[in-house]
């Protein structure tokens, strides 16, 4: 098992830096952004989970940071996934400059099927792109930058000797900035919530569904002897999951423990698939709804999951990988 972190309560992003350090922070990134000669241009919105796109977003923003790139989106012509209207911006405030052609959404791809094998298809693409579009660099040719340089590159930014966690977290709290609904939306939940669950609870999330294709999943015992001894005096535990025969297992397993899941949301194994063959509407009050729980797994004093997840990264990220216990076993 990995070693049990401190368990005072966790401090939050928001009390980490005022909040108008934070929207200072976003102004002078923009201004910084924007000064770049060069541009390169990610594509949201390719079918893939939230937080999987959002992971690979922010190591790109890193990237560009670092390799003085302007960071772009490509605007949204067949929105798939969460992605439902504009991509970004179905979910948080607008940042950053949408470049438009109905051709992005076709071509401007992370990857090709035998790209590899047939680099032609990503050559074809990029001469089209240039050409319709404009001399920039796309999705399939991401900036090859080293991990130190990003890094040493948001340590200036932020004028701060901070750790590479906590310049992550500070990163994401300036920059993905909830928009008005869904910041309602989330706000609400958690009021709610917190009248059966308090402001001091640990958080497990457990990850089942079609991940199994990916990697081992983690037993509940696991998860089980995680869990710190407080939450047989009263210490209560939120479950976010896609099974709830996760929780069942779990209440087994945990004897007297009070177990807090949400009870409108019955679940049955998550499946990406499936998800991106809902109407968008379904789309997007299911992803409202797991930001919603996605809070509550980031405001926890503990939080207990799997790296295999990107929902468990992105989540770890937000915390700034303070009191957080990965069960993944180590290579």
């Amino acid at each position: 098992m990995p070693a049990r972190p401190n368990l005072a309560k966790a401090s939050l992003p928001s009390e980490m830096l005022p909040e108008q350090a934070l929207t200072n922070l976003r102004e002078r990134y923009l201004t910084i952004n924007s000064s770049y000669g060069h541009s390169f241009v990610w594509q949201l919105g390719n079918g893939g989970g939230f937080c999987a796109e959002m992971i690979g977003m922010l190591k790109l923003l890193n990237a560009c940071f670092a390799s003085g790139l302007q960071f772009k989106l490509g605007s949204v012509s067949r929105p798939q996934g969460y992605c439902v209207e504009h991509g970004f911006e179905d979910y948080f405030l607008p940042l950053f400059e949408v470049v438009k052609s109905p051709i992005l959404s076709f071509l401007n791809k992370p990857a090709y099927g035998l790209s590899r094998r047939f680099p032609v298809k990503r050559l074809a693409a990029n001469a089209i792109l240039k050409g319709a579009v404009g001399n920039m660099m796309y999705s399939f040719n991401p900036p090859k930058t080293p991990s130190s340089a990003s890094y040493n590159a948001l340590r200036n930014f932020l004028q701060s000797d901070c750790d590479w966690w906590t310049a992550q977290e500070v990163i994401i709290e300036s920059l993905f900035v909830y928009n008005r609904d869904t910041t309602k939306a989330v706000n609400d939940y958690t009021a709610r919530l917190s009248r059966t669950l308090g402001d001091d609870y640990i958080s497990l999330h457990i990850r089942r569904g079609d991940k199994i294709s990916e990697a081992p999943l983690c037993p509940i015992a696991d998860f089980v002897e995680g869990l710190p001894p407080e939450v047989h005096s009263g210490l209560p535990i939120y479950v976010a999951t896609d099974d709830q025969q996760a929780v069942e297992e779990l209440r087994r397993q945990c004897g007297s423990a009070t177990i807090i899941s949400s009870p409108c949301r019955q679940r049955k194994g998550y499946c990406q698939r499936s998800f991106n063959l809902l109407p968008p509407s379904a789309r997007f009050q299911a992803t409202i709804e797991f930001l919603q729980e996605l809070e509550i797994l980031v405001n926890s004093r503990l939080l207990i999951g799997s790296s295999t997840s990107n929902v468990f990264c992105w989540a770890q990220y937000r915390k700034g990988n303070r009191s957080v216990i990965d069960l993944t076993p180590s290579a």
